[in-house]
């Protein structure tokens, strides 16, 4: 099995009711009769999945993290920023790799309810919103706090507000 290491495999006799009485008068339901079997132990290999799951992730927050870094107005700096339907053209493609990513991870574990790890896609989708509508409103000139220091808020809270999410998910799922 890819993904898992056999930690242990053995025979067991576990005591078994059986309801047939297989050809023989009188044999059903007279007591628990020891069933032979097959015991293996196995466990999953959780770091190669969550660092498969998590590299994307990774790549794609820093790159929208850049994105909102060489956002300026400054002249001799603008050729480094990019415009705005670039902006949403890079945003749209990490959309795509992060939702193609995350219904990988899917598929690989059958959950019914939402996991622990997609609480980071869901950061990341966020994440992605925020590159987009920080980037239209920088353009815009109509806020005032975005363009305090070429867009300062966005820059300094990037971070934050995604490991607080993170911390705060992290915190309501295991204690």
């Amino acid at each position: 099995l890819p993904g898992w290491k056999i930690e242990n495999s053995f025979f067991a006799f576990k005591p078994a009711g059986c309801d047939s009485d297989f050809g023989i008068k009188n044999l059903a339901g007279q007591g628990k009769f020891p069933e032979l079997h097959f015991n293996i132990m196995i466990q999953r290999n959780v770091i190669d999945a969550f660092i498969r799951s998590m590299t994307p992730l990774i790549v794609a927050a820093f790159l929208m993290f850049l994105v909102i870094l060489i956002m300026t107005k400054d002249p001799e700096k603008s050729k480094l920023s990019l415009e705005v339907g670039r902006t949403l053209a890079f945003a749209g493609s990490m959309f795509f790799v992060i939702i193609l990513s995350h219904i990988n991870t899917r598929g690989a574990i059958s959950a019914q309810e939402i996991f622990y790890l997609e609480h980071f896609y869901f950061i990341m989708y966020l994440a992605l919103l925020w590159t987009a509508v920080s980037s239209i409103l920088f353009r815009a000139d109509k806020v005032r706090l975005v363009h305090y220091k070429d867009n300062f808020v966005s820059k300094v809270l990037f971070w934050p507000v995604m490991l607080g999410y993170l911390f705060v998910v992290t915190m309501l799922v295991f204690y």
